[in-house]
């Protein structure tokens, strides 16, 4: 049976094929303080409502690709050590940095004077 990502507010579905790459299923860690990090990471905590187990699962898109290792054969991801999940619909990309405004000369009060009777005499 396919099995959705246990992200909130992600929509995948871990057995499709998005865009000719496959979806790939990841298991969370066992490393506990990992674990844990993993949690606050994808905004969930723990309880009554939500427990991790054999079946939670995150899905490829929440990480970088460089931090992905596939398996000989390409089957199988894995994800590299001490990595994680970094990309969600709710985390908007830094917006890009503005150039910086072009600079002019700072005229004296004289040449601005030379420059604005230079304007009017040529008219």
């Amino acid at each position: 049976m396919p099995q959705n990502c246990c992200v909130p507010l992600c929509t995948k579905k871990l057995y499709r094929t998005e865009n000719k790459k496959k979806i790939s299923c990841l298991k969370f860690p066992g490393d506990l303080s990992l674990k844990k990090q993993w949690l606050l990471a994808i905004c969930c905590e723990e309880g009554n409502v939500f427990k991790v187990n054999q079946k939670t699962k995150i899905c490829s898109h929440h990480f970088k690709p460089e931090d992905l290792d596939k398996a000989i054969g390409g089957q199988l991801v894995f994800v590299k050590d001490r990595v994680l999940p970094l990309r969600f619909s709710w985390s908007k990309p830094s917006p890009k940095k503005r150039k910086p405004p072009s600079t002019h000369p700072v005229l004296s009060k004289t040449e601005v004077l030379k420059k604005g009777v230079a304007c009017i005499s040529s008219n």
